[in-house]
């Protein structure tokens, strides 16, 4: 955990489970996935989240899904230090690809101006839409370098620390996701879930996009939303089975109906509970590789 104070301010029940899935234990691997959450801001009121899955064809994709959590919660815990640094210099222009943006939650707008710049002195509330594209690709860049260097002292190919990349930075006012590669982002206001991001095909089935790798700018998801956000959902690909309609391009209601209310009722005290759920024969049986499934929930005193 990065950042981490005593009394956080932030207002949410958290619950993360990660499992090691079954062809991994049987040949001998760890688990591949990666959690962090953290917390930054004067009193801890800014939440970081971060999840990564490290590639099964990457020797070492374990660290380098380390590496791509560890980067993400650094990286935003120095921009909203009690030390405020100094604005970074803006990126150059990157092309991405145009991706459909999932149904928003309700017709509230986003919290933060979209069109506002990006100011580091101002603290927390100061984050815009475009501000946290800029920062998440700065991430990115980092990983890339980092995973380089890790690579020629190793005296291998870079793409041997692959991971994907969720992170999330949660504010008082509104919530920022960002994604590459596969796995999900699933939110609900109360009345309506929908997915805030999708998972991220490669070339060729079964192949997506890693944040180190060159490409990812090009397929970076960025998506904002306002304080509406009720409950929140991030999973590894090895998760995306029973949790998304994957034709419909839709969140599972009949699995994210009864998990947000169970955290809700019980936060971290599920985490036993849900990790031998997704280490069950049944979830096994539609995917055997690694699931990490963090869930965050604003309880009912919260939200009147």
């Amino acid at each position: 955990m990065a950042g981490a104070r005593s009394m956080p301010e932030h207002p949410w029940q958290i619950c993360s489970v990660t499992v090691t899935g079954p062809s991994h234990a049987q040949m001998g691997e760890g688990c591949q996935d990666r959690c962090g959450i953290g917390t930054a801001g004067p009193v801890g009121e800014v939440l970081l989240l971060a999840i990564a899955d490290g590639a099964g064809s990457a020797k070492y994709g374990a660290e380098g899904a380390a590496l791509v959590v560890e980067t993400w919660l650094a990286h935003f815990t120095a921009l909203f230090s009690e030390k405020k640094k100094e604005p970074t210099q803006e990126a150059p222009p990157v092309e991405t690809e145009q991706h459909d943006s999932p149904a928003p939650l309700s017709d509230a707008g986003p919290a933060a101006d979209a069109d506002s710049q990006p100011d580091h002195e101002s603290g927390p509330a100061a984050l815009s839409e475009e501000g946290f594209r800029l920062e998440a690709l700065e991430v990115l860049r980092h990983v890339r370098e980092e995973a380089q260097r890790l690579a020629e002292a190793r005296g291998c190919d870079a793409g041997e620390f692959n991971a994907t990349l969720l992170g999330a930075v949660l504010l008082p006012g509104a919530s920022f996701f960002g994604q590459v590669g596969d796995g999900c982002w699933v939110g609900s206001n109360g009345t309506c879930l929908g997915c805030l991001t999708w998972p991220t095909a490669g070339e060729f089935a079964s192949q997506t996009v890693f944040a180190g790798s060159r490409s990812a700018p090009e397929v970076l998801q960025c998506v904002v939303t306002g304080p509406e956000v009720r409950a929140i959902a991030g999973f590894t690909d090895g998760v995306e089975r029973i949790a998304l309609q994957l034709a419909q391009q839709l969140p599972e209601p009949g699995f994210f109906g009864p998990v947000f209310e169970s955290v809700r009722q019980s936060g971290s005290a599920l985490e036993r509970e849900l990790a031998a759920f997704l280490e069950s024969e049944r979830v096994c049986a539609e995917s055997d590789d690694d699931k990490t499934l963090l869930i965050l929930v604003r309880p009912d005193e919260l939200l009147r």
